[in-house]
């Protein structure tokens, strides 16, 4: 009837209630072997550079990595979902996405077990190690001024504003 349909296999798992070391290490090997392998894509377009002037190299990104986006089952993560805001972008933009996590979680002592699991299968150069605080910063900004336009505008449902208070 003109609608459109999509159907998934089902996978066995949760959204992550409490990060773990060993849900730290499953993630960062996962979205580093995703980012190797979205890197290692040949893109047909010629304007789309796989490295950019300042060291920094892109290829199709997530777009919106975060614990509500993973689904994880006995300290494994066991899929990455939700592409809809996948787009063509520097890989150390996904990265930024998690980051935040790991701060809001209180286990910001899991981020260097995340980014050693990572470098084992995808290595950041060094012009993207150094450009990642800048990009989890502007990543900051942004949530926090979506949320702040979402509150002002009062597009959000009653269910949402606890969480958006919380922010």
């Amino acid at each position: 009837k003109g609608r459109y349909l999509s159907i998934f296999k089902f996978i066995k798992g949760s959204h992550p209630r409490k990060l773990t070391k060993k849900i730290a290490e499953s993630i960062g090997k996962e979205v580093g072997l995703m980012h190797k392998m979205m890197h290692e894509y040949k893109v047909s377009s010629p304007e789309l550079a796989t490295l950019n002037k300042n060291g920094l190299r892109k290829c199709v990104i997530h777009g919106d990595l975060g614990h509500t986006n993973i689904m994880v089952d006995k300290n494994k993560l066991t899929a990455i979902l939700d592409y809809n805001d996948a787009h063509y972008n520097y890989l150390i933009s996904d990265l930024a996405c998690l980051i935040p996590w790991f701060m809001n979680s209180g286990n910001l002592n899991f981020l260097p077990v995340f980014m050693k699991e990572y470098e084992k299968v995808f290595k950041l150069n060094s012009d993207e190690k150094n450009s990642l605080p800048e990009f989890v910063r502007n990543r900051i900004q942004g949530v926090l001024s979506w949320t702040e336009d979402i509150i002002k505008s009062k597009r959000h449902k009653p269910s949402q504003l606890p969480y958006l208070k919380r922010g």
